[in-house]
């Protein structure tokens, strides 16, 4: 369920996310837009925020002190997992890097500087390396989004990405790298060696990738060993935990 804030900046969009087919509540959040629970790793569930601002509220309120003062710290405490989406046309003047926005002029559309945050201009790069700060060093993603139905779009994206599959099941788009990079380090995989044989078949299990294939592979050198072990052998495993080892015990053993 797609939990939405009904204040503004948020509960406009409410309507245009039902449109959107997503299951949809309207409930007050003490921090962030969005909400909801996403498929973690070994089943955990992970609660995803999403914050909302356009360009000119977010460069106000992190002068101000706001966000890095009372949202961020909210967020973190809240959730997991923390998407800041900021909303909004405008581009670096490729002449001196200072951030403009369009603005009607007598019936035509000029890029003007910004101003925000009591400045009567803004720098590109301070801007994109407050935003890298927060991403490096505060956990926090950020979005950039153009309109209205992009900011809805992208919460559709992030949603379905969340609850629609389990965790380990999003490894097709890094299957071509991580098979190259194995290729880098290990020699080929080879079904006629044991040791190669335990991680295609590994590989193959439910929340299961590529990486604990080969970590459970380099513990049990063979099927016959892999078979043979029990679920506290399993979690001597790194990246296993409890719940995990219970699991693939039971599916080679054939037991639901």
């Amino acid at each position: 369920m797609l939990t939405i804030d009904p204040r503004m900046g948020s509960g406009e969009l409410a309507k245009f996310m039902a449109i959107l087919k997503l299951p949809v509540e309207v409930e007050p959040l003490g921090f962030g837009d969005f909400a909801f629970l996403g498929n973690g790793e070994e089943g955990v569930p992970v609660p995803v925020g999403v914050e909302r601002k356009a360009l000119k509220d977010w460069i106000d309120s992190f002068y101000n002190g706001r966000f890095a003062g009372h949202q961020l710290p909210g967020m973190l405490a809240c959730y997991q997992v923390v998407y800041v989406v900021i909303e909004g046309i405008w581009r670096a003047n490729i002449q001196n890097g200072i951030v403009e926005v369009p603005k009607k002029e007598k019936g035509k559309t000029v890029w003007a500087p910004l101003e925000a945050g009591g400045n009567k201009c803004v720098m590109y790069r301070d801007l994109e390396e407050v935003w890298v700060t927060f991403e490096m060093k505060g956990g926090v993603m950020f979005r950039r989004t153009s309109n209205k139905p992009e900011t809805c779009r992208f919460i559709q994206a992030l949603y379905t990405w969340w609850t629609e599959k389990e965790w380990d099941q999003h490894k097709s788009h890094l299957r071509f790298r991580t098979v190259q990079a194995d290729a880098a380090i290990l020699t080929p995989l080879d079904p006629s060696n044991p040791q190669h044989l335990v991680r295609l078949m590994a590989k193959e299990l439910k929340l299961v990738g590529w990486e604990k294939a080969r970590e459970i592979s380099n513990r049990f050198g063979s099927m016959a060993a892999l078979l043979e072990a029990g679920p506290k052998e399993l979690m001597e495993v790194p990246g296993i935990g409890s719940l995990l080892a219970h699991r693939i015990w039971r599916v080679l053993h054939g037991l639901k």
